[in-house]
């Protein structure tokens, strides 16, 4: 509701100067420098617009770090893991494989889909089914090592906006 509160040219996408004005509307303090290194962060495929899918991880990202910010922890900024060139090559190839032009979903109608006890949370065992399907020949233990990469908050479960982030 809030994507299509801010899509004034109701395109689908947030343009950065869209992304500005509803930046100015909802935190009217932030300064436009802020405003556009979170846009920056946020804008995964760098095109220059947030789809949907990239609007629902700010948003995802958000809600975790307030999350942990109320548990009395301040939330810090980590950076994704660095991924060895057999990791990356099959985590795109998973990503390419969820992608809307072959899946048909978007990357969060996915993350639900794959969700199997629907806990808005992507277990190691969720995790394994969906790479499995893609590379049946790989050992738990390069499964659990794309899992780790995947869930760059090490929580032991992937988040929405972890998924979205890598697979979006």
């Amino acid at each position: 509701e809030s994507f299509q509160a801010f899509d004034q040219n109701k395109d689908g996408y947030l343009s950065k100067e869209e992304w500005q004005a509803a930046m100015a509307a909802v935190l009217p303090g932030l300064h436009s420098a802020d405003a556009d290194a979170v846009f920056g962060r946020f804008d995964a495929n760098g095109d220059g617009f947030l789809s949907l899918a990239e609007f629902n991880s700010f948003f995802q990202d958000y809600s975790d770090r307030t999350f942990q910010w109320q548990q009395g922890e301040w939330p810090t900024y980590t950076p994704p893991p660095t991924e060895a060139t057999w990791e990356k090559e099959t985590l795109d190839l998973v990503r390419e494989c969820l992608s809307i032009g072959r899946s048909g979903l978007t990357i969060t109608e996915v993350f639900r889909r794959l969700d199997v006890d629907h806990d808005n949370k992507m277990t190691s065992y969720e995790f394994d089914r969906m790479v499995t399907t893609y590379r049946p020949e790989l050992q738990h233990e390069h499964l659990l090592s794309l899992f780790q990469k995947v869930n760059t908050s090490n929580s032991g479960a992937i988040s929405t906006s972890e998924f979205v982030a890598r697979f979006g």
